[in-house]
């Protein structure tokens, strides 16, 4: 389990934000950079699991790509509610799911090749060895060899067939591999790290992990404003000015 830092005691996030330029009849006012801070607000009613269930579908709904719940974990005795995202997109994790299905079904079909190709070989085979004999001997196996050999077209044009059913689903796993890598580098390079908050319900008190603060606060701010002010939690205050 990750460490943990409490919300608005450990850390208190900050924001910036520009004020744009204002011309009136008489002055230009220039651009200014204002800060805000998150700080926390009591709730109009006690934050319960079934308002952060409506949070995660509230996000679903906005994000169909990925998906959202909210998960209960214990924290050095604490009982805490946290909402996670699914690590890949929705559309990865079908595309994954159907190249899982395609190499199934390419390995079956590989194997019925294979199954009608030694079939094809054991007949040739015999024909072979019946055509290797002495004549007399060859004519006392005349009605073998006629049925060796219309077996030996039918199966011939079974693996042809077969051939080409193999052919076509390795093309569609080429494909579907393509798709899906295409998909993960598109989401390597879009995605934002997801930056879970947690709430200990009965004591209204959050959590965030730690190390991603440090990596990222930028983003952690983000999340914790709009979380936090959807769940009317937290509201940001005026600090002043960035000269």
């Amino acid at each position: 389990m990750p460490e943990l830092l409490e919300l608005f005691v450990d850390v208190k996030p900050t924001y910036t934000a520009k004020a744009y330029a204002k011309k009136t009849a008489f002055r230009t006012y220039g651009n200014y950079v204002r800060k805000y801070e998150i700080v926390p607000k009591e709730p109009e009613e006690p934050l319960t699991l079934e308002k952060l269930q409506a949070y995660a579908e509230k996000l679903s709904k906005e994000h169909p790509q990925f998906k959202f719940w909210v998960e209960t974990v214990e924290v050095e005795g604490k009982t805490l509610a946290v909402i996670r995202r699914s690590e890949t997109t929705v559309e990865i994790e079908e595309a994954r799911k159907q190249l899982e299905a395609l190499k199934v079904e390419a390995e079956n079909e590989r194997t019925k090749l294979l199954n009608l190709q030694q079939q094809l070989n054991k007949v040739e085979s015999e024909i072979s060895q019946i055509l290797a004999l002495k004549w007399f001997r060859r004519l006392i196996k005349v009605f073998r060899i006629i049925s060796l050999k219309r077996r030996q077209k039918r199966l011939f044009n079974l693996v042809k067939q077969q051939r080409l059913k193999h052919e076509a689903i390795d093309k569609k796993l080429n494909e579907a591999m393509e798709k899906l890598k295409s998909l993960e580098d598109k989401a390597r390079e879009e995605a934002k790290p997801w930056m879970p908050i947690y709430f200990e319900l009965n004591q209204n008190k959050v959590y965030i992990e730690k190390e991603l603060w440090n990596q990222n606060p930028k983003l952690y701010t983000w999340a914790i404003h709009h979380c936090l002010g959807w769940l009317g939690m937290a509201e940001t205050q005026h600090r002043g000015y960035v000269h």
